[in-house]
């Protein structure tokens, strides 16, 4: 085999780390296009994270519509029941597994990238385990709501879960990301981005990212927090303090 067939040092800590993903990146080495240039422009493995926390923060956002949602009215259990199956099948199944197969092992191999994955790999598993509680709550409850029905565990479990990711995905983005981004080559992170898409749309179908936000804005219009201008502050005078 020549030289050109052979992976650089640092291609093979890449493939020895993420072995079990298939992910040993030869064709690389043999000066193969990227799938993302014969296409044109791609999408790299950290752009694919960050817009897939665009995504949770909406989500996020729907749950915290949800427990803010007049009781006199109703509870909007439906639309809730479809966001923590898309927290589930996109976030936790898909999302985070990512992260856990291909940046925590990397990132991982120094202290202070050992240390933060493990706080993250803590925080993913108690998402879950919250994920897990109000799902199983949803399936207790009807539509309908019964005049004494107590849904205070439920909101608990929905704060937590929004307490801890929004610190999460700042430090996954501030910290992790750019540890995980100085250990790949330009051409190792477009075929990193390469590999998740195709996962994704193995799971999701050939426009997955863009399904799940359709879904998403879906039960943001049923909420009425469809439209970005509602957020936008209303003008004030400004008045100099006294």
């Amino acid at each position: 085999m020549g030289t050109e067939m052979r992976l650089t040092r640092r291609q093979a800590l890449v493939a020895g780390l993420v072995g079990g993903a298939a992910l040993a990146l030869p064709h690389i080495a043999a000066g193969a296009a990227p799938q993302a240039e014969e296409e044109g422009f791609g999408v790299s493995a950290i752009e694919d994270l960050m817009r897939e926390h665009g995504a949770l923060q909406r989500l996020l956002l729907i749950y915290e519509a949800v427990w803010s949602w007049p009781r006199a009215e109703g509870a909007r259990l439906t639309e809730l029941r479809a966001a923590t199956d898309l927290v589930r099948r996109f976030i936790e199944d898909y999302h985070e597994r990512l992260e856990e197969e291909y940046v925590f092992p990397l990132v991982e191999r120094s202290q202070e990238g050992r240390e933060l994955v493990a706080v993250l790999r803590r925080q993913h598993d108690a998402g879950r385990e919250a994920t897990d509680r109000a799902r199983r709550r949803l399936g207790e409850l009807s539509d309908v709501l019964r005049p004494n029905e107590d849904l205070a565990p439920l909101w608990g479990d929905l704060r937590a879960y929004v307490r801890m990711y929004r610190p999460h995905m700042a430090r996954e983005d501030t910290v992790l990301f750019l540890q995980f981004r100085s250990l790949l080559t330009p051409a190792e992170m477009q075929t990193m981005g390469d590999r998740f898409e195709e996962r994704e749309h193995a799971l999701f179908g050939e426009e997955g990212f863009e399904t799940i936000v359709t879904k998403i804005g879906e039960i943001e219009k049923e909420l009425g927090i469809y439209s970005l201008e509602q957020f936008t502050p209303s003008a004030a005078p400004f008045s100099p303090p006294v």
